[in-house]
């Protein structure tokens, strides 16, 4: 899991926001070529990937982790730890 900490635009408490879930096996990356890679077009195929980019710019989004438990709980955790709230819903910071 990828995070991102923010201010929502009114001033408020500082947001933790996951922006991108996925797994790599290490066999695989042990087989790019990372002379030539794009490291953002790799991370859409990883298995079970979770990544938003949006508009013309592909401007990476928060992500709803709400409906997983575990994911939810591991920015909960990250974002306790941080003394900010976490941004569960990926409403918070858009």
């Amino acid at each position: 899991m990828v995070v991102r900490r923010g201010h929502l635009p009114e001033g408020g408490r500082e947001h933790l926001s996951a922006i991108y879930v996925g797994a790599f096996e290490r066999a695989d990356l042990a087989e790019l070529d990372w002379t030539g890679l794009d490291p953002v077009a790799h991370l859409d195929h990883a298995p079970d990937t979770r990544f938003d980019r949006r508009g013309r710019t592909y401007e990476v989004a928060s992500l709803d982790v709400s409906d997983s438990p575990d994911l939810a709980s591991v920015l909960e955790g990250t974002a306790a730890g941080l003394e900010c709230a976490p941004d569960v819903s990926g409403k918070a910071l858009v």
